[in-house]
Parts: C-alpha cells; sequence; structure tokens
C-alpha cells in the first residue's frame, strides 16, 4: 500500500474519532452564530447607558444664542461663569464638563474647547460636534428668513437596482452587498481554516519530533511522504468538519426560517423590511453558485495545502514552541495583508488594480480571489491566478520537504534563516 496513503488515514482516523473533534464539530456552528450575534449586540447597544452629563456651556461668541437642545448623553446648560469657577465646579462634581465657544469661527483651532474629567472617545466626540453644528446651521437659517422643513423637502435620495448583462444577453437582479458580503464569509472561512489547521500540522510534526516517534517513521517512509501524507490527513478532517458545519448550519437557518411568520409582522415597516428580504433573497438566488462554490474548494484546499507545507516544515525545523515566531510571522503577514485588501480594497471596487494583483499573487489570492468570485472576474484572471497558486505549492512542497528531511531528525540546534536556506539546497 502507498506509504503516502497509510500515513493520510492515520492522521485523519486519529483526529476525526477524538472526543474533541466531535464534540467542536456540533458546538462549532452555535459558538459562531454567538460570537456573531454578540459582536452585533455590543455594535447596536446603546454604549452611553442612561448617564447624562451636565454640560456648562459659556458662548463667549454669541453664536448659539444660548440654544442647544440636549443630546443622547448630554444636557447643556448656559453659564456668565468665568471659565476658572466652572472649571473648578466640575472638580467638586457639580458639573461634568465644561463646553468653550470663544470665536464666532468654531472651525478655527482652539475656537471650541471641551473640559472634563472623563474625556469622550472619538464617537462622542463627533457627535457632539455634528450636534454644535446643527444648531449653527439651524440658527443661520432662522436668520436668513428661511425654514429647514422647506430645505429638508427639497432632498431627494436615489436608490440604484444593479442588474448583470450576462454573455447570452439576459438580464438578471444582481446586488453588490450579497456578492461582497457572501465572498467575504467564505474568504474568512478559508482564513480561519489555513490558521487552525495549518498550525495542527506544525505541532504534529514538532510532538513526533519531541518524543521521537518520528525516527521510526523516517526508517520506514520517506521524509517527503510522510510530510504530505500528514498535510493530505489534516486537510480531509478540515474538508469533513467544515461539511458537517455547513449541514447544521443549514439545518439551523431552516429551523429558524420556518419559526418567523412574516404575515405577523405589522405596519409599513414591517412590508419593507419583507422587501428589503424578497430584494435580498432574488439577489441571493442569482449568485453563480457554482461558480463560487468551485473556486471556494479550489481556493480552500490550495491556501491550506500552500501554508501547511511551510508550516511543516517549520514544525520539523525548531524543537519548541517558542522558537516558531521568527518564521511564523513572515508566514501571517501575507494572510493578514490579503483580508485588509478583502475588507477594503475589493468592496470599494473588486476590479481594482490592487485588488486584481492580489487575486493573482499566490500568497493572497486564496482570500481576495474568493471575494472576487460573485463577480464577473475575467477567464484569464482566474486561469492565471490558480495556475500560479498550483505551481506556487508545488514549489513550496519542494522547498518544504527539502528543509523537513533535514530538520526532522535534528535536535538541540538553534535554526536560523541562514540555516534553511542551507538545508534547501543539500544534496542527497
Amino acid at each position: 500500500m502507498n506509504p503516502v496513503w497509510v500515513i493520510l488515514q492515520r492522521e485523519y482516523f486519529s483526529r476525526v474519532k477524538k472526543k474533541s473533534f466531535l464534540i467542536m464539530t456540533i458546538l462549532g456552528p452555535i459558538l459562531i452564530g454567538l460570537f456573531y450575534g454578540v459582536i452585533g449586540f455590543i455594535m447596536t447597544r446603546d454604549t452611553s447607558g442612561d448617564d447624562v452629563s451636565v454640560v456648562s456651556v459659556r458662548d463667549e461668541a454669541g453664536i448659539l444664542n444660548r440654544q442647544l437642545d440636549s443630546m443622547k448623553g448630554y444636557r447643556f446648560q448656559f453659564t456668565d461663569l468665568p471659565a476658572d469657577s466652572i472649571n473648578k465646579a466640575i472638580g467638586d462634581g457639580k458639573v461634568d464638563a465644561f463646553l468653550w465657544i470663544r470665536d464666532r469661527d468654531g472651525r478655527k483651532a482652539d475656537s471650541i474647547s471641551f473640559t472634563a474629567s472623563e474625556v469622550p472617545g472619538p464617537a462622542q466626540k463627533k457627535d457632539l460636534e455634528r450636534h454644535i453644528e446643527t444648531a449653527l446651521y439651524n440658527i443661520q437659517l432662522k436668520q436668513a428668513g428661511l425654514r429647514k422643513g422647506f430645505l429638508d423637502s427639497l432632498r431627494t435620495t436615489a436608490s440604484i437596482n444593479t442588474i448583470t448583462l450576462g454573455e447570452d444577453g439576459k438580464l438578471e437582479n444582481t446586488s453588490t452587498e450579497v456578492k461582497a458580503g457572501i465572498g467575504f464569509a467564505l474568504s474568512f472561512i478559508i482564513y480561519i481554516f489555513i490558521f487552525m489547521y495549518g498550525v495542527m500540522v506544525m505541532r504534529s510534526v514538532q510532538e513526533e519530533k519531541t518524543n521521537r516517534i518520528v525516527e521510526i517513521l523516517a526508517s520506514s517512509v520517506k521524509p517527503f511522504q510522510l510530510m504530505l501524507g500528514k498535510i493530505c490527513g489534516i486537510a480531509l478532517v478540515a474538508l469533513t468538519q467544515f461539511a458537517i458545519w455547513i449541514l447544521l448550519s443549514f439545518l439551523i437557518i431552516t429551523l429558524v426560517s420556518s419559526g418567523i411568520d412574516i404575515k405577523s409582522m405589522a405596519g409599513e415597516q414591517a412590508a419593507a423590511n419583507g422587501a428589503g428580504a424578497a430584494g435580498a433573497m432574488q439577489a441571493f438566488q442569482s449568485l453563480p453558485f457554482f461558480r463560487i462554490g468551485g473556486l471556494f474548494i479550489f481556493y480552500f484546499l490550495g491556501g491550506y495545502l500552500l501554508y501547511a507545507s511551510f508550516l511543516a516544515a517549520i514544525g520539523a525545523a525548531v524543537d519548541q514552541e517558542t522558537d516558531t515566531q521568527q518564521f511564523m510571522f513572515p508566514m501571517t503577514m501575507p494572510l493578514i495583508f490579503a483580508m485588509v485588501i478583502a475588507s477594503r480594497v475589493v468592496f470599494d471596487d473588486p476590479f481594482s488594480t490592487t485588488a486584481v494583483w492580489a487575486s493573482i499573487i499566490p500568497f493572497t489570492s486564496p482570500i481576495v480571489m474568493v471575494v472576487r468570485s460573485g463577480f464577473d472576474v475575467p477567464w484569464w484572471e482566474l486561469l492565471l491566478s490558480m495556475g500560479l497558486l498550483v505551481m506556487a505549492f508545488l514549489g513550496m512542497v519542494w522547498v518544504a520537504g527539502r528543509i523537513y528531511r533535514t530538520g526532522i531528525l535534528m535536535y538541540g540546534k538553534k535554526v536560523t534563516w541562514k540555516e534553511l536556506g542551507k538545508w534547501i539546497f543539500y544534496k542527497g
């Protein structure tokens, strides 16, 4: 029997039979759902609570006409007391803050100051600035004899419905937000799995090397076969867990959706929500699922194999986990850089120069190209990206194999980048 296949089976079944694997496979979708639910709750909750700070306002420039309505978290009261007295009142706890307007032109530096024992955060500062700007705007409109309601009635909104013109001339409603959102979610899965299971490969190699089990294995099979079998076996573990997660997530979504009665939602807001949901569902159904799914599987495996081979070499080269940091940092930088591009550049313009090149370069393409997969990426870009990723994987496997065969039997020596370079070109 092929030694690679034997090692693959050993790595696969030794992991899927563990209780920890079964527990995390079942709890995974639930924990991910709770994770995003907590994030959503934190982002939407009222961070200021019910606390209201009393702010003394000294308007030396007279631009507010002693008119400044309360806002979220702040209640304003005008005063003619000198600044020193107000600052003392803050220290005594009689007031919470001091808003001092010195100049009529609020845009000048130091024309407006805000003094408090607890300085507001960036978001609160922005809200406070907007509140003052709105008050000044309304006062100027009133002085000019204009009504704010009349000006607001002149404002109109525009909503663009994006339509894709296919090569066969067929028109389909699409949503760039849905396409980018689905792509980013899939790329985030790849990002997480590369780290989870790539590091698992590295630690497995380190454990066998520390326990000297690898010496017995190396006497029966070639180091390259050992490395390849380990990488592919853990890849199957990742695919198995991911497939189960998809199935469980689908069942959970189906159960939750069946429990929601849209007709019971009353009012115009419910109708608007229903229309929005229907539009999103129509855009979701128009996605090229076979294209996205095929590219996801390819880049999922390609990205994992590329980085896992390098991590296997790192595991073979070092004796202690603390020594891996100098080698892990250069490997993680392209992945982090790819996530930044995916979340910023691709969302703004999936066909920008940066997005195109990042989806072609092998070290970032597993993340960036998956985000672009929902869009009509030219075939030449796809073929070039996929071809370079395959070539990079084969090259990395060759390099990792050279490092692996030397480092796996070497103990007690601190390895440097220079030393790794020598191992690659050792003969034998």
